[in-house]
């Protein structure tokens, strides 16, 4: 059985400046600081993730966790044996679901590590199944 496979559903932060992509396309006019606000207002979450002692024991529920660094990785030639070491949290396994999904998620790791980028990342019964890279 294949899982669909979906869009991202989250846009990058943005330093002041906003932008909407229709259809793939970026807007060829920046928005106004009016429409800025009216567009927060549609695009902001209604609820917040769970919170949890130990983001490890979320079961059933991914919770999300923002604006982290990657401080560390470690693998080992076992399949989809993966780890990414985060600041403030310690280590958190990368998804087992595959393993091109497995090397997806280490590529991104490596790539937010080598340049100290901020991820937004979901964890699910203690497995990481989401990253965002900024």
């Amino acid at each position: 059985m294949s899982k669909k496979m979906t869009s991202p559903q989250k846009n990058p932060p943005t330093d002041g400046a906003v932008t909407v992509a229709v259809n793939g396309t970026p807007p060829s006019l920046p928005i106004s600081e009016s429409s800025k606000s009216a567009l927060d207002v549609m695009t902001a979450p209604s609820l917040t993730p769970p919170t949890s002692a130990s983001q490890n024991d979320a079961i059933g529920a991914a919770v999300w966790n923002t604006d982290k660094r990657v401080n560390g990785l470690y693998t080992t030639f076992n399949a989809r044996n993966s780890w990414m070491s985060i600041n403030g949290t310690g280590w958190v396994k990368l998804t087992t679901n595959t393993d091109a999904a497995c090397e997806a998620m280490t590529i991104l790791a490596s790539a937010a590590r080598a340049k100290n980028s901020r991820i937004d990342y979901a964890i699910d019964a203690g497995v990481t199944t989401e990253i965002y890279v900024w």
